[in-house]
């Protein structure tokens, strides 16, 4: 009878320990499911952040790009439809000046008012201001002289409502000859005061 009695307790133990290890072995199991499963869902997490945030970027800079390229669109028909404002306003009218001076002629102010008007209906647009002569006399003198013009130009121009830092000037003087300076009619046309769009500098 005790022979049979230690039987059953060794067995009771030995189910025991095997029940035990099962646990544990399952236990060990479950585990390594939910950490392989948290590292799945991290990793799945992880990517579908990276593929949002590329989308993301992807997606401003392409408004980024549209806008830019509207932008620039816009400013060059802006440019455009200015460059034809001043074409056809200067085309019949001229900027004139006393002989061998810098001062304004009277004649000149309807040409000057109609580019004020122009100016400000395009206040995002810079200038340089580019005085011009003929060939006739000292090319120093004639530096200085169409500098001169060209700043009283913006003068004019600051005196009738226009930021005056939209404007930069510069006297080229004969060096820019845009027809024959051997005949009148070419040195007149020499004679000149040319606006130049340029990109703004601040």
């Amino acid at each position: 009878r005790k022979k049979a009695e230690a039987e059953r307790i060794a067995k009771e133990k030995a189910a025991a320990e095997a029940k035990r290890k099962a646990e544990e072995e399952a236990k060990r199991k479950a585990e390594e499911e939910a950490k392989r499963k948290a590292e799945e869902e991290a990793r799945r997490k992880a990517e579908e952040a990276k593929k949002k945030a590329e989308e993301e970027a992807r997606r401003k800079a392409e408004e980024a790009k549209r806008k830019a390229e509207e932008e620039a669109r816009r400013k060059a028909e802006e440019e455009a439809r200015l460059r034809e404002e001043l074409n056809n306003a200067l085309a019949t009218s001229t900027i004139e000046f006393k002989y061998n001076s810098a001062v304004l002629q009277d004649k000149s102010t309807p040409i000057l008012d109609k580019l004020v008007a122009i100016f400000k209906d395009h206040p995002h647009i810079f200038f340089e201001i580019q005085g011009h002569t003929d060939k006739r006399g000292n090319e120093d003198y004639n530096v200085k002289l169409s500098q001169k013009r060209a700043e009283a130009v913006k003068t004019y121009l600051i005196e009738h409502g226009l930021d005056g830092n939209r404007f930069t000037t510069k006297g080229y003087g004969s060096s820019m000859p845009i027809a024959d300076n051997s005949t009148n009619e070419g040195r007149l046309k020499n004679r000149r005061v040319v606006f130049q769009i340029i990109e703004n500098q601040e």
